[in-house]
C-alpha cells in the first residue's frame, strides 16, 4: 500500500493542534508516510514519488509537508511525523472497515495477507479482529511474494478452464530458485 495519494485517505490533519485542510493535489503518497514512520527503507520505496525526486527520508518529509501546502522549513519535524501517524492510522481504519464487512458477510475466521511492503497496514487492520491472520511473507521468500496475487488468479483460471494439472506456484518457485 505505497501508491495511494494521501488526499484519498484524509481531508484534514492536525498541525500544531489545529485541524488543517489538505491539498487534493498529488503532493505525497503513502510511501512517504511509511518512509517517515520508518516502516520502509528507501530501497523498499518501490513506487514513483509524487514529485519525481529522490526517495530519501528528507525528500519524503518535504513531500508530506506539502500536503498542507508547507515545506520542511515551515512545518516542524514533529508535525510531519504526527501527520504521517494520522494518515497511517486513518488508512488502517479504512482497511479494517472493509475487512469488517467481509468478515460479517462471509463469516471467515482466517485472513491471508500478502503484505510485503508498505508498513503493516493490512496486518494492523486484520489484528483488530478475532480471526487467525496468516501473512504469506512468513512462508514464501524472495521475489515470488510480489506476484502472489497474480499466481493465485492464474491458478484459479487453470483450475476452472483447463484440464491441466499444473501447480503454478511450484513452477514459479522453481524459476526463481
Amino acid at each position: 500500500l505505497l501508491r495511494t495519494n494521501v488526499a484519498a485517505i484524509v481531508d484534514s490533519v492536525v498541525v500544531d493542534g489545529v485541524k488543517t485542510s489538505i491539498s487534493s493535489e498529488l503532493f505525497t503518497t503513502t510511501a512517504d508516510v511509511n518512509m517517515v514512520l520508518g516502516n520502509i527503507t528507501s530501497s523498499e520505496y518501490t513506487t514513483p514519488t509524487a514529485d519525481g525526486k529522490d526517495k530519501s527520508l528528507l525528500a519524503s518529509k518535504n513531500r508530506l509537508s506539502r500536503l498542507v501546502c508547507g515545506d520542511i522549513d515551515t512545518i516542524s519535524d514533529d508535525n510531519i511525523v504526527s501527520i504521517a501517524n494520522e494518515v497511517y492510522e486513518k488508512q488502517v481504519h479504512q482497511v479494517a472497515e472493509a475487512l469488517a464487512k467481509v468478515i460479517k458477510t462471509t463469516g471467515i475466521n482466517c485472513i491471508v495477507l500478502s503484505d510485503i511492503k508498505g508498513g503493516s497496514v493490512c496486518m494492523d487492520a486484520a489484528g483488530r479482529f478475532d480471526v487467525e491472520v496468516i501473512n504469506l511473507k512468513d512462508y514464501i521468500n524472495g521475489d515470488i511474494i510480489s506476484i502472489i496475487t497474480a499466481v493465485g488468479a492464474i491458478s484459479m483460471y487453470i483450475e476452472k478452464y483447463t484440464t491441466d494439472d499444473v501447480n503454478v506456484l511450484e513452477k514459479i518457485y522453481e524459476y526463481f530458485n
